[in-house]
């Protein structure tokens, strides 16, 4: 059966083997369409769509043996009121389990106990039973860390009946930390946070958000369920982070013309002691970088002696300019830009980079655009007045 007979409803008839002939005609003569019709045995069977089934004219000498299809499943499911109002009761209930809490997954933790966390998020109001499209899970949060001082950050995450809570606990300090000044975390720049780890502190952002430069990160000054905390607040923030850089590289270039190599000095080293056996003196204002050459004295091609000859040479120059051909302009301009990034390639998790060149009338102008993930969290000193919890 077709999706389409389905839809509509099939009628199944029964007939005499010797009335096929007569009875197809029929059909034909009322524009009814048969569906399938066979022979087996003395009887035959013959299918209709259940709204042609009405039109059968009296004359056909068939009976009605069955029916299938959606009507007549509706049909069946309307006698028996029961049945309807449990199928829908089912639905409603599989409905509405599926936005209701089932298990609470805790990770993170290993000073405070999962069931510590989990009646703490219970009182906060989100717990196994509870409605999730309901639950805000941001002042969820706000509750939780204030009725746990141990917790520096937590994150709330709602997978359909799976709700997960991943904190980070307060590391106890250690005696130099504690020797430290008090302090927040603030972003060194505009980013988009990626991950959070406090290690002392309240957060104050979490994964998603958007933060400008200087915004709080991780406060080292907040209220608890046990009161006032003050401390020096320590963690990593990564976040992502956008630079943009442009290099304006010279098509020509200063560079030294050497002259003819000079000899100025020639020493002997004895037995680890140097003797200046001649020194020439150089021309007055005269630039020159320094060669030094050294020769360990050897006998008859084997014989290695503890004397080395140390000679001085002074390579004479002049500054002259040069043109850069194109690949030479393209090419400087790119370790400069490299140069620029240093901090971004080195330290942080490169996502993505793109450079931009036009050459211009003495110019190669390159601009770069680089995005990277990197810890934006930097100390920002506080005393005990300046803040509220």
């Amino acid at each position: 059966m077709g999706l389409y007979s389905f839809l509509l409803g099939v009628s199944e008839f029964s007939f005499c083997a010797e009335d096929q002939a007569e009875i197809l005609d029929c059909l034909l003569t009322h524009g009814i369409a048969c569906l399938f019709c066979r022979i087996e045995g003395e009887r035959g069977r013959l299918l209709l769509l259940s709204r042609d089934a009405g039109r059968l004219p009296q004359e056909c000498r068939c009976t009605l043996c069955a029916q299938r299809g959606l009507p007549a499943l509706l049909s069946a499911y309307v006698r028996r009121p029961g049945l309807v109002a449990g199928t829908v009761l089912a639905m409603l209930i599989l409905l509405l389990s599926s936005f209701t809490v089932w298990r609470v997954e805790v990770l993170g933790n290993e000073l405070v106990s999962s069931q510590e966390i989990e009646a703490a998020l219970a009182e906060a109001g989100l717990a196994v039973g509870s409605f999730t499209p309901g639950a805000d899970t941001a002042a969820v949060r706000t509750r939780f860390l204030k009725s746990m001082p141990s917790v520096a950050w937590v994150g709330i995450y709602v997978r359909g009946t799976t709700v997960s809570v991943e904190v980070r606990e307060v590391l106890p300090n250690t005696e130099e930390e504690s020797r430290q000044g008090l302090c927040n975390l603030v972003a060194s720049e505009d980013a988009l946070i990626e991950s959070v780890r406090v290690d002392r502190g309240r957060a104050a952002v979490d994964v998603g958000m958007t933060v400008r430069r200087g915004e709080l990160l991780v406060s080292g000054l907040y209220q608890s369920a046990t009161g006032l905390v003050a401390t020096a607040a320590a963690g990593e923030i990564r976040a992502r982070v956008v630079h943009r850089q442009s290099v304006v590289q010279p098509l020509s270039v200063k560079e030294k013309i050497y002259g003819e190599e000079k000899i100025a000095s020639f020493s002997l080293n004895f037995f680890g002691k140097e003797i200046k056996v001649c020194k020439i003196a150089g021309k007055s204002g005269e630039e020159y970088d320094i060669i030094k050459r050294k020769e360990q004295v050897i006998l008859f091609g084997s014989i290695r002696l503890p004397i080395y000859l140390t000679y001085e040479y002074r390579l004479p120059y002049t500054w002259g300019e040069r043109a850069l051909t194109e690949e030479e302009a393209v090419r400087a301009a790119y370790r400069r830009m490299y140069a620029l990034l240093a901090a971004d390639l080195a330290e942080g998790e490169l996502l993505r980079k793109r450079f931009f060149g036009e050459f211009g009338e003495d110019a190669y102008l390159l601009s770069g655009e680089i995005e990277s993930i990197i810890d934006i969290a930097v100390p920002l000193p506080y005393e005990v007045g300046e803040q509220g919890g």
